[in-house]
């Protein structure tokens, strides 16, 4: 690499002053940072950092880059929890691992499951409609929480549903400390107490299924049979830190992308009518509800819609192990590279009118305009393995609510807030009546 280029510019400290606080809204203190360009270094708890928003490059780098660029203070910090899962590992580990975890969650297995996601919806939805006014994020959170259990580890979740959601909270209030260069020791402690218990009840539900092969195809099985080797790859140990990634990076942002399309239908009606309109059409001709998800195109196209406002993981970093060339300029060894779907998402160069919400930007006439700007579950290698899961959890949902009640909710975006993945502090009151015949 040439040693001539330069570096890249830095934020000037007079306008530092006037951004947000990245330790309480790093979403728009990075917006203010792209404003400064495709390259631009800044310094947050106390390393230096560089935002590049160049989608090209960022999805080519993600493609190329080698797995040791991988670990940043905030996959460290998760890795306390989650051991040596996907979200950690590296090679050679990682690519088998990858492997073993891909074919369980396949897309002919996961839709192997739509039946009884469809039915699972469909008790849920029983249980909210007319209800009252309802906290829709946190009904939508037990709902998915409910699906990981019997689709990834057959497995009743449900009395464990408030440990499963303490150590989540734990996990990514932990690691966004540490991203900002802080340690909060008491909640270290508390975390540490609930993986505890929560590693307890994982080895109950691994014991099950240590005996003669049973051919299974929940993905635990999947992961328990290649656990047998038990080599330098696969082992027990492994066994259980992929079953802990798979709770924490499985649930939380599939609840997110579902809550927040359902909010984006309900502020806007044109929408809202279009797809109950097209998923009426449907079932009037016969079509199952199970399968309305994959039958109708349009709830692709909100989902896709949602993920760009709201990508449920809206900062990516990686740690530069040598000097890079990124865009032209020179990033030093040690240098955390930070990619945000956010900004990439919000750039009116690859997404005309971006604050819009217009579903049918990604229908197949307009879609290539599109590009490499668009990485709402990562990109490269890495790219999130649960992605069909969790588009497939949310299309049942958002279809069957769609079809089967009008939601309300405030007309103004609900407020959000960084931890790792975007998350909301407010909830997301709501009133889910049964809907009007046509």
């Amino acid at each position: 690499m040439p040693t001539t280029l330069p570096p890249p510019p830095v934020v000037p400290d007079r306008e530092r002053g006037g951004m947000p606080d990245p330790d309480s809204d790093l979403l728009r203190f990075l917006e203010a940072v792209a404003a400064h360009g495709d390259v631009v270094a800044f310094s947050l708890g106390g390393r230096e950092r560089v935002l590049v928003n160049d989608g090209t490059f960022v999805a080519r780098f993600l493609q190329e880059a080698g797995d040791e660029t991988r670990r940043a203070p905030i996959n460290l910090a998760t890795a306390v929890v989650t051991g040596d899962g996907l979200l950690s590992s590296e090679q050679p580990r990682w690519q088998p691992r990858r492997r073993v975890v891909q074919r369980g969650l396949s897309p002919r297995q996961v839709r192997g499951h739509l039946r009884l996601l469809a039915d699972n919806t469909t008790r849920w939805l029983t249980g909210v409609l007319d209800d009252g006014e309802v906290d829709l994020a946190a009904r939508v959170g037990e709902l998915t929480l409910d699906n990981l259990g019997d689709a990834v580890f057959a497995a009743d979740f449900r009395p464990v549903r408030p440990l499963l959601s303490r150590v989540l909270a734990g996990v990514l209030s932990t690691a966004a400390a540490a991203n900002s260069g802080r340690v909060d020791q008491a909640a270290q402690e508390r975390l540490h107490a609930d993986v505890v218990e929560l590693d307890a009840h994982l080895a109950r539900l691994i014991a099950q299924r240590s005996g003669p092969a049973t051919g299974a195809g929940d993905v635990l099985s999947v992961l328990v049979e290649a656990g047998r080797r038990d080599d330098d790859v696969f082992s027990e140990r492994w066994v259980r830190d992929e079953a802990l990634t798979l709770i924490v990076a499985g649930h939380d942002t599939t609840a997110l992308l579902t809550t927040m399309a359902l909010s984006l239908l309900a502020r806007h009606p044109d929408v809202h009518r279009a797809l109950r309109r097209e998923l009426r059409a449907a079932r009037n001709a016969g079509v199952p509800d199970e399968e309305l998800c994959e039958q109708v195109p349009l709830v692709r196209l909100v989902l896709q819609e949602a993920l760009r406002l709201y990508p449920p993981v809206p900062v990516l970093h990686r740690v530069a192990t040598q000097a890079l060339d990124v865009g032209g300029h020179t990033v030093a060894a040690g240098c955390i590279l930070v990619f945000c779907p956010w900004v990439q998402h919000r750039d009116p160069r690859s997404f005309p009118e971006p604050l819009v919400f217009d579903p049918w930007r990604f229908s197949e006439q307009r879609r290539a305009s599109v590009g490499a700007a668009y990485l709402p579950f990562g990109g490269g290698r890495r790219m999130c393995a649960g992605n069909h899961l969790a588009t497939l959890q949310a299309a049942m949902i958002v279809c069957l609510v769609t079809l089967l009640a009008d939601v309300e909710t405030a007309q103004a975006e609900p407020r959000l807030e960084y931890a790792v993945s975007l998350r909301l502090p407010d909830g997301l009151p709501a009133r889910v009546r049964s809907a009007r015949r046509p």
